[in-house]
């Protein structure tokens, strides 16, 4: 008894360490910082509006209905409020257990293919990524995103194809259908290799079964709300993804904007990794390529549990580089298949020597991460933003907009806890956002007699006299200036 006892501490004992060592990187200081622009304290401020309102169905910010994303982070974050109460633990629990989650994963899937020590390599490798660390310590949405979307893909590499559609659907309800298509994308291309290699439509009614189960966990809170809301649906994640993130769908605009910035990305977010990466990238691409050429193709399932990492990793590659939009973070589902595809390119070279291979992985590993530390756990650099919220807390009254003159303003919309409208020029967007003040917007509001305060840096300020109002300042911090917009030159 006591051996068996001793046999499962000894097998269980790789899975500890990576749950330890993964909990001391996400969980240790993680309410140091304080929550950031945009979106982290974008989402902070729509979850704490859900807990004091009861208000979960339906998203809400700034006092106006919120449709940037579905609900699914907002609710798991709510338990953590009720235990923790409303502070920066609260909002980056759920996203740094999720990372947590993703590192056993990784540390599973390795494992079950490689073995033990190259699950613990290829588990290192991306608690390695600093840009990883940074994202899975926040409390934004993509920690959860990836290991959702990961789940789905392990659980369709291991034949389970309702469940991954399950895990699919509420990745759907983390950050909506177009970020988490890909998935399915995966899936369709090897049900074309089952029908063209194999004349076998199984692999086709694997992926109908997968996206069966999606729906059934995304659909009805989308039918709910774009019942309710579907003019404010179309013009939010569906606007934005047509509009902004993906553009003109036609071949020459997609060939036109393609390039290959998000190897800039990666090469900026994985350090030391990224050159190993890619080389194992062109190792797999190069099986990859026999198999689809070969006279005698494997069976599917032998094809997918071969080359899911890599196609995973090609198909999230090629979409983001022909959208219109590029941003550095678009890129994260990519790295547990990144991590997989090093580890596996390690085991190829280091066969009989699974030792040396660990040592040199967690060597590279440590280092990577000690020379970009400052990459994986940033200073606090929004804490001038906090203290300038809570003077503007102290100095208004609830039924005041505070108008300020930055873009950046969700950190102060959240630690003031006041209505925000922002002049600044808008970005990156067809059409006008609504927290987006003009002119007019400003001359409308004083009309109604609606109570302003503004924030400017010196000499920045904008004219009022031209309404017949003048500024009265009551408050200076970090270089802003806060001021009550009152009547008369």
């Amino acid at each position: 008894m006591i051996n068996n006892i001793l046999t499962k501490i000894k097998s269980s004992l790789p899975f500890l360490i990576v749950l330890v060592v993964s909990s001391l990187l996400f969980l240790t200081n993680l309410g140091k910082n304080t929550l950031a622009d945009w979106d982290e304290a974008w989402y902070a401020d729509a979850s704490r509006y859900m807990f004091n309102n009861q208000h979960y169905l339906t998203p809400v910010w700034n006092n106006y209905y919120f449709f940037d994303k579905p609900p699914l982070q907002y609710w798991l974050t709510q338990p953590f409020l009720y235990i923790f109460g409303e502070n920066e633990i609260s909002y980056r629990l759920p996203s740094a257990l999720a990372a947590i989650s993703l590192s056993l994963t990784t540390f599973i899937w390795a494992k079950s293919i490689w073995g033990t020590g190259t699950g613990l390599a290829a588990t290192a490798i991306l608690l390695s990524f600093p840009h990883f660390l940074d994202r899975g310590r926040s409390g934004n949405f993509d920690s959860l995103f990836i290991l959702l979307t990961t789940f789905s893909l392990y659980f369709y590499n291991k034949g389970k194809y309702f469940r991954s559609g399950i895990f699919l659907g509420f990745s759907w309800l983390t950050k909506g259908v177009f970020s988490g298509f890909f998935p399915l994308v995966v899936a369709g291309l090897f049900a074309i290799y089952d029908l063209f290699k194999h004349k076998s439509l199984r692999f086709l009614k694997f992926s109908f079964l997968m996206l069966s189960g999606a729906l059934i966990i995304y659909a009805p809170w989308h039918l709910i709300e774009s019942n309710r809301f579907e003019e404010l649906i179309q013009k939010s994640y569906f606007a934005t993804f047509d509009q902004g993130e993906f553009g003109d769908k036609s071949w020459s605009s997609i060939v036109w904007r393609f390039d290959l910035r998000y190897l800039v990305f990666l090469n900026t977010f994985l350090r030391w990794w990224f050159p190993v990466m890619i080389l194992a990238g062109l190792s797999e691409l190069l099986t990859l390529n026999k198999n689809l050429l070969s006279n005698k193709p494997v069976k599917t399932k032998s094809f997918v549990s071969e080359s899911l990492p890599v196609i995973t990793f090609l198909v999230i590659f090629l979409a983001l580089s022909a959208a219109k939009e590029k941003n550095d973070w678009y890129i994260m589902p990519v790295y547990p298949f990144a991590a997989l595809l090093t580890a596996g390119l390690f085991q190829q070279i280091f066969k009989r020597k699974q030792l040396l291979m660990i040592l040199i992985i967690f060597s590279i590993s440590i280092s990577n991460l000690y020379l970009n530390r400052r990459q994986a756990f940033p200073p606090n650099k929004h804490l001038p933003e906090k203290q300038v919220a809570l003077l503007v807390k102290d100095l208004t009254t609830s039924n005041e907009i505070i108008l300020t003159a930055e873009y950046e303003f969700p950190t102060l919309r959240y630690y003031s806890q006041r209505e925000v409208r922002t002049s600044a020029p808008q970005q990156n967007y067809e059409g006008k956002y609504w927290w987006v003040w003009d002119n007019a917007d400003i001359a409308t509001a004083l009309r109604r007699g609606q109570k302003i305060v503004t924030i400017h840096r010196p000499g920045t300020e904008w004219s009022i006299e031209i309404w017949g109002y003048h500024r009265v300042k009551i408050g200076e911090i970090n270089n802003r200036i806060i001021s009550r917009i009152a009547p008369g030159n």
